[in-house]
């Protein structure tokens, strides 16, 4: 929601101001009011540090965790209005979307006028982003861009850094440059850009000019609680230059009325500015008080694999096991790590610190210090890594392994209670579903829809599961991994194949061994009986590691429904020819007696069901009909079966669906002029015909 801030002067010709209190964003590292400190809000280590976010995208990934969705079209709910946010703005006579917000903004630098993407969120020709503007400043007057981002939040409308529809007026004094409460805001320093390198420039002034500004570093200063001189003041002895920019920069320091009520609201003497400051740091970033040897914690991961590919959960390991951690740290200290000489950054046990850890590994350099840096040296600001070996036991155990990090021979650091929880189990074949599929083919290329099966029709199963025990799955020894009959367990399936391990156990792994972490594979033919029409099954399966344990039961199962199969089949063509190798085609309308031709058939399987032409697996034959298995008078000795009404069977092994399948038959005229059509259908022999296409042939013969 939109907030408006009073804007206060403060002293000399740099301008600032004091906010009312808003609600935080995030409070990671929050303080208490407790914490404050009057003469040191914040270290020059950290305040002019530039390289604490190295890159422009490290500054651009903050201000998109800020805001992780804008609502640029304005239709989101405005508080408990009513209205959505670009409605509440037409109420107010305040700019329309498109809305810009700041991890989206782009401006031209140093342009005459403020060529920016507000209003039409195109991006114009020369235009770099908030966060590319930022970092220049940065870089350019040796600021820390965290501090910056602190800044615009603290100072502007909305605030800027975390408003999800700011308004165009929000960018013009995004840091309060140039705006004293006396008189209006100096249109000299209007525009992001401008409002953020001259801030940036003059804090850079604070420190290497110190002695021209009201308040001075290293000595006493007054420093008041309010504008109003009645609230009083106290004597600060000012720390350092950053201390004392902020409070050039605005020129009051919170009361305990504000310190007490930390996020939110003091009493009527109450100023906010450098407070606010203070607290957003913290809870945003880390400590606005250097360490010499500080850091944060930005991921931690173990893995059953030295490539760090299969994640494993800590809590359920094997014993007698390597598993791999991996910690990647942030030095927010003020010195740089390095991982040679004679203060290399190590981890090192803790909790209590030194302790002989239970899953120390041979590749330790002691049972307290797991590992090294694994750069050869990390500024601050930036992110080191320490990768190590743990060696589980053979016992089971359960312990919180606890960390932390130290230059070796100087000091440890700041302690955040890092660990691990490592708990070793009995072994624990477990898994998830992660794929099924029923296909015609062990190819795995025509897709079988299991609840239009045909009786006694065959289909390839794959499922995919993920390792996610604590045990290797194998497929060879005495414990390999299969998959077996489940609901109930061993069950005899009645889908039974000859290529099955047993009755029970349709397939083995197929992968040597499959990992935690890691996706294994069962492929198995089913054999489908002869049920009636309409009968259906949930075929249930689960794996099971032989002699150990079955697997958890998700519900692996192939649903199967048996229908009379569908008979659909469309025409592709039809022809005929006067030789045997169908190069010479015939006009069969124009016959000459006794005479042998060639007919050739091509239609299209569009059914769910394979034909075949494979007597022992119910052919696909060609028919006579019109009626149906009628005698034909242009039967050849060629013909299939002995009652001269099966042409041919299919010339293919098998015609999937969506496949052509041919029929190449012969047929001889009769010894005396004949006039006829002859009809033929194909069909599933002994089961069912096809539909009817109407396939013919008109003869004569003359």
């Amino acid at each position: 929601m939109k907030r408006v801030y009073s804007i206060v002067l403060f002293s000399f010709f740099v301008f600032g101001t004091i906010i009312i209190a808003f609600m935080s964003v995030g409070q990671a590292y929050a303080v208490s009011g407790s914490e404050w400190s009057a003469g040191n809000i914040t270290d020059d280590g950290v305040f002019y540090n530039n390289s604490d976010l190295p890159t422009v995208q490290d500054v651009q990934n903050v201000l998109n965790t800020k805001v992780p969705v804008c609502d640029t079209s304005g239709t989101q709910p405005y508080g408990n209005t009513g209205l959505t946010d670009a409605q509440y703005a037409a109420t107010q006579g305040w700019p329309g979307p498109p809305y810009v917000c700041l991890k989206d903004y782009y401006q031209v630098p140093r342009s005459d006028q403020d060529i920016n993407n507000l209003g039409t969120n195109v991006i114009p020709t020369g235009a770099i982003s908030a966060a590319q503007i930022i970092k220049n400043a940065a870089d350019t007057y040796g600021v820390s861009p965290r501090a910056l981002i602190t800044i615009i939040q603290k100072e502007s409308y909305g605030p800027l850094v975390t408003d999800t529809w700011p308004l165009p007026s929000q960018y013009r004094n995004a840091m309060g440059y140039g705006c004293p409460d006396t008189a209006p805001c100096d249109p000299t320093y209007e525009g992001f850009y401008n409002q953020v390198m001259n801030a940036a420039r003059q804090f850079n002034l604070y420190k290497t000019t110190p002695s021209n500004y009201r308040y001075v570093p290293f000595q006493d200063n007054s420093i008041g609680y309010n504008p109003n001189t009645a609230c009083g003041a106290s004597t600060v002895t000012i720390a350092n230059y950053a201390t004392a920019g902020l409070y050039n920069y605005t020129p009051y320091q919170p009361n305990a009325a504000a310190l007490n009520n930390l996020y939110g609201s003091g009493d009527n003497c109450s100023a906010y500015g450098n407070r606010n400051y203070w607290r957003i740091f913290n809870d945003w970033f880390y400590s606005t008080h250097a360490y010499n040897y500080g850091w944060r914690i930005m991921d931690q991961q173990a893995y059953s694999d030295a490539a760090h590919t299969l994640a494993v959960n800590t809590n359920d390991l094997s014993p007698n096991t390597n598993y791999y951690f991996r910690l990647v740290a942030e030095n927010i200290g003020s010195q740089t790590w390095s991982n040679t000489g004679p203060n290399p950054m190590r981890v090192g046990t803790n909790a209590p610190q030194n302790r002989l850890s239970v899953v120390c590994d041979t590749s330790w350099i002691s049972c307290t210090r797991p590992t090294t840096m694994n750069e050869s040296s990390v500024a601050p600001g930036s992110n080191g890594t320490f990768d190590f070996i743990i060696h589980t036991p053979a016992t089971y155990i359960a312990s919180d392994e606890n960390f932390n990090l130290l230059a070796e021979g100087i000091s440890w650091t700041n302690d955040i209670g890092q660990f691990w929880p490592v708990a070793t189990l009995p072994p624990t074949p477990n898994y998830n579903l992660v794929y099924e599929g029923a296909f015609l083919d062990s190819a795995y290329t025509q897709p079988l829809n299991t609840n239009d099966l045909a009786p006694g029709q065959s289909y390839y199963v794959q499922f995919k599961a993920l390792n996610t025990g604590n045990t290797t799955w194998v497929n060879s020894g005495p414990n390999p991994t299969r998959l077996g009959t489940s609901g109930p367990q061993n069950r005899s399936s009645a889908f039974y194949d000859s290529s099955w391990t047993a009755i029970n156990r349709p397939a083995t792994l197929q992968e040597a061994s499959v990992a935690p972490g890691q996706v294994g594979t069962f492929a198995f033919w089913m054999q489908a009986g002869m049920q009636q029409n309409g009968t259906s099954y949930l075929e249930h399966f689960t794996p099971v590691t032989e002699g150990v344990a079955w697997m958890n039961d998700v519900g692996m199962y192939i649903p199967v429904t048996y229908n009379t199969p569908a008979t659909a089949v469309s025409y592709v063509s039809q022809s005929a020819y006067s030789d045997a190798a169908m190069t010479i085609p015939a006009d069969l309308t124009n016959a000459t007696v006794n005479t042998t031709y060639y007919l050739k058939l091509v239609i299209k399987n569009i059914s769910w069901t394979t034909w075949t032409n494979d007597s022992g697996s119910l052919p696909v034959h060609l028919g006579t009909s019109n009626p149906q298995d009628r005698v034909s008078a242009f039967a050849n000795n060629t013909w299939i079966g002995t009652g001269d009404n099966r042409p041919a069977a299919l010339n293919e092994a098998s015609v999937g669906p969506g496949q052509v399948g041919t029929f190449l038959f012969n047929i001889t005229t009769p010894s005396t002029a004949t006039t006829s059509t002859e009809y033929f259908r194909p069909l599933v022999e002994n089961q069912y015909w096809l539909d009817d296409l109407l396939i013919n042939w008109p003869i004569t013969v003359r």
